[in-house]
């Protein structure tokens, strides 16, 4: 992805550019499922706007976001298992990552942020 304000190029997304170290918004592919994502907090499969997928990020801190990202392809790149996010991202154990992860999902579970997503939801 390249960074929208000194043009430095990465692999991937990353929440802070590794070059001049501003905040990089998250841009959803077109070709990105996003039933996954929308199934670990509701529980159910159902179409949203990706724009609201954007929003309901962005209010994670970046390291939640960069844990989130990875782990449901979000970025357009492959999904990553915990163990590989934490090894060459984070430099910690998969079980620390599954249990940030874990807590940013029950955090976006909560009503005033999932309305976010229910309502941009598609074709109901």
């Amino acid at each position: 992805m390249k960074c929208h304000s000194c043009g430095y190029e990465d692999e991937r997304w990353l929440p802070t550019c590794h070059n001049c170290y501003k905040e990089q918004p998250l841009q959803i592919p077109p070709t990105v499922d996003l039933k996954p994502f929308v199934k670990a907090i509701f529980h159910e499969e159902f179409e949203v706007s990706r724009e609201a997928v954007q929003k309901l990020i962005a209010l994670l801190t970046p390291r939640g976001q960069l844990i989130v990202v990875y782990y449901y392809g979000l970025d357009g790149g492959e999904r990553l298992v915990d163990r590989r996010i934490g090894e060459d991202f984070l430099g910690v154990r998969k079980q620390a990552v599954n249990r940030v992860r874990l807590k940013w999902i029950k955090y976006l579970r909560h009503p005033t942020r999932a309305k976010i997503l229910v309502e941009s939801k598609i074709g109901s």
